[in-house]
């Protein structure tokens, strides 16, 4: 192959000139505007004079300034080999599709840091702009560029162009051809029984491109696509200069034996291992890959900073080549280890040292180290055990995002199937419909990155914690996210103490909010203590008053049966919001305490605004065979209406939810006394006026699940929480009114010292004090 210059401009052979001949035609003015203003901004400085002018032939789409440069800035008789006066040819494309080249033109110009990739017999490159060439063109001025090579040139002299802070440099500039080895090759390359399989992709031509490459086995192995492969690691080499690829074995053999590195032992070895126990086929007798892996170290004698895994091509098969290194014999359609006669240092014969090698840029594969680092995820907060419970709209969100960027291995667990109605809003494809959700999101998953790079397994089967299986399946986690979009699932997480951390997330019936409720991590805080807190800041604060709504509105049929009910979604809401609850659920789990979050969308300013929940300490009282649960909150709540009161009693409305099945009942918050409420220092009678609009708004604002669950009242001074006949006969009442719907009825009693919770389910009364 043919380096850029030499194709473009047909450079004639090689002379015993000090400086590269370049071909085209020489001419007295050049027509594209880059050049033009190059001209002029070398005729204005003093420290450049143009030699020539040239223009390649083909419809004359590059032109060349050629010029000697005086650069008073390089040190004299300075280490790397700069000269006071260097000629250089300044490249310029007509159509200004390519960013302009500038080459060395002297033969035994040094080879430097920061240099772009050519082939020998081409010039060196000096690599001027980092930038693409798209946001170079921008500010690109003649004079600013001819700048620019003045200070390359002073820099690299100086040996100051590379910054001590900057990563060490490459033994090898980037090749035209890219490769990109599977992760499984990563360490320990191939046996003798694999082979690479090579794929070419779009951008493959004869400027360069990718190439994809897969392990196959033997049996898969022939015909032009197939490479064996000889997989070494080399000794550490110092950075600093950057070699120019190699063309031939003796050549690379060369390099790294100037560098203080070797290539003889290491290829040997490799050769002899991938022939041993039976052999190299001679059928794979076309094409062979040589992979280096080097270690770089910044100073002689440090810590290795960087390996650089370079790899070579030789067109010819592994076999062919070690039998041309004098390794190998070939027997019967295979090679063989030669035996070996004496003891004699081993040196590459003269056919093995020309044999032709192109060289390929190893591009990393994709692993869930490399996409933490891409997307900034620390390790040591991604290595753990996660299970999430549904894997819809939202869940499977989720999982695309914390999935591809390493974060975590999860068990998907979630028992429903794809139908047509689930394709605009998961992260479902059309010919999925029929397939259990969880199966493929993980293969969806799974098939982002190499194959078993990522750890992830697929239940599918409800959330039923009554399952041991499947309590054991959660209790081997270290975190379990709820995204089921249901009332109980969380609250019978709550209730099993073998599970870990516990979140749940969700986004409101309109789709313009979304919630994070987190435990924390030694669940002294309990998901459903966390969710009646949440719903008490849904009462009280200005937010909460759409937060909830549309529960009821936005949905439609998708299915014969009446229950075949799905929500009106926009996929853009579950987008704006998976990513947040992503992002925010990741970072709050690296902290220890529990946490409570909202974020509300505005649809007509796109804001979003953020909003914490308070979270109090817990509290539960049993009371015959229900558990009350309540907090901090409501007990200094009901104190301080108590202490606002004094010396006259006071009272209202106690307002939560039972849950029947768990016997726990949430007391969400407490009401203040009704305007018409009767008080006096040794009595309380509740009155009613705007009670009734007041239970309907909590309601409304909590999507029906918080409502009137029993009164309230305090105690006079020097009194204690103990109920009183007239507290015992109003309680019966409450309960004879309840008994209707089933429900128990609640009472708490204030007093200066305590608080006592008293319930009655229908005839059995119970009483449990604080």
């Amino acid at each position: 192959m043919k380096g850029r210059l030499e194709q473009e401009f047909h450079m004639p052979p090689a002379s015993d000139s000090a400086y590269y001949e370049l071909g085209g035609e020489r001419c007295d003015e050049l027509t594209g505007r880059l050049a033009a203003a190059v001209v002029q901004a070398c005729e204005s400085d003093p420290r450049f004079t143009i030699v020539e002018l040239r223009a390649a032939r083909d419809d004359k789409s590059f032109e060349i300034v050629v010029v000697d440069c005086k650069c008073h800035e390089v040190p004299s008789k300075n280490a790397v080999g700069i000269q006071f006066i260097e000629r250089l040819a300044l490249m310029f494309c007509l159509d200004e599709s390519r960013a302009p080249e500038t080459f060395a033109l002297r033969k035994d110009f040094p080879a430097t840091e920061h240099q772009n990739a050519t082939l020998e017999g081409v010039p060196a490159s000096l690599c001027l702009y980092f930038e693409p060439w798209a946001t170079v063109a921008r500010t690109w001025t003649g004079a600013s560029h001819i700048q620019r090579i003045v200070v390359w040139l002073s820099e690299v002299a100086a040996g100051t162009l590379h910054r001590a802070d900057q990563p060490v440099e490459q033994l090898y500039f980037n090749s035209r051809y890219e490769l990109v080895l599977p992760a499984e090759f990563r360490e320990t390359g191939l046996t003798g029984d694999r082979v690479l399989r090579l794929f070419k992709t779009a951008s493959v031509d004869n400027d360069g491109g990718l190439l994809v490459s897969r392990v196959v086995s033997a049996d898969e192995a022939g015909g032009d696509d197939t490479a064996s492969c000889a997989y070494m690691t080399v000794g550490p080499v110092v950075s600093g200069v950057v070699e120019r690829p190699a063309t031939t074995l003796g050549r690379l053999a060369a390099q790294l034996r100037d560098r203080g590195s070797d290539l003889v032992i290491p290829l040997v070895d490799a050769i002899n291992t991938v022939a041993e126990p039976s052999g190299l086929s001679a059928k794979r007798n076309n094409l062979s890959l040589l992979i280096l892996r080097i270690p770089i170290l910044r100073e002689a004698g440090g810590a290795v900073e960087h390996y650089q895994v370079q790899a070579f091509v030789v067109e010819q098969g592994l076999g062919a080549l070690g039998e041309a290194m004098e390794l190998l014999l070939l027997s019967e359609g295979a090679y063989y280890r030669a035996p070996v006669i004496g003891q004699s240092p081993y040196e590459l014969p003269d056919d093995a040292l020309a044999v032709s090698i192109e060289p390929l840029t190893v591009v990393e594969d994709l692993s869930q180290e490399k996409a933490r680092k891409l997307t900034g995820v620390a390790d040591d907060a991604a290595d753990f055990a996660g299970a999430i419970l549904g894997v819809g709209s939202l869940g499977s969100q989720l999982l695309n995002l914390w999935g591809r960027e390493g974060w975590g291995r999860w068990t998907l667990v979630d028992h429903d199937i794809i139908k047509p109605h689930n394709i605009p809003r998961h992260t479902a494809l059309y010919d999925s419909i029929g397939e259990y959700k969880v199966k493929h999101v993980a293969e969806l998953l799974a098939s982002s990155f190499p194959k078993d790079e990522l750890e992830i397994g697929a239940m599918p089967t409800q959330a039923n914690l009554s399952d041991p299986g499947m309590l054991q399946a959660l209790g081997s986690r270290d975190l379990v996210v709820d995204a089921s979009t249901t009332l109980h699932i969380p609250r019978d997480l709550a209730s099993e103490d073998s599970l870990p951390r516990v979140a749940s997330v969700f986004l409101t019936p309109s789709g313009q909010d979304c919630v994070v409720l987190l435990e924390d991590t030694t669940r002294e805080l309990r998901i459903d203590q966390i969710e009646m807190q949440y719903y008490r800041s849904i009462i009280r604060e200005v937010w909460g008053g759409a937060h909830l709504k549309g529960h009821l509105s936005k949905s439609f049929w998708v299915g014969a049966g009446c229950r075949e009910v799905t929500t009106v979604l926009s996929p853009e809401m579950i987008a704006i919001h998976g990513g947040q609850i992503a992002r925010r659920l990741r970072l709050l789990s690296q902290e220890p305490y529990a946490a409570a979050h909202v974020w509300r969308h505005d649809d007509r300013s796109g804001d979003v605004s953020a909003e914490e929940v308070l979270l109090r300490p817990c509290t539960t009282t049993t009371c015959g065979d229900w558990i009350i649960v309540w907090d901090e909150g409501l007990r200094d709540h009901v104190a301080r209406l108590r202490q606002e009161n004094l010396p006259i009693e006071t009272g209202g409305v106690l307002v939560g939810y039972a849950d029947q099945q768990s016997r726990k009942a949430y007391i969400v918050d407490a009401l203040p006394a009704p305007a018409d409420s009767f008080q006096s220092p040794t009595s309380f009678e509740r009155g009613t006026y705007g009670l009734a609009a007041d239970i309907q708004e909590i309601g409304d604002r909590t999507a029906g699940i918080v409502g009137y669950l029993g009164e309230w009242h305090s105690h006079p001074k020097g009194s204690s929480s103990d109920p009183s006949g007239d507290d015992l006969i109003q309680l019966t009442f409450l309960a004879d009114q309840l008994c209707v719907d089933g429900q128990p009825a609640f009472m708490l009693i204030a007093a200066e010292e305590s608080m006592s919770f008293l319930m009655m389910d229908q005839i059995n009364p119970s009483g449990m004090y604080e």
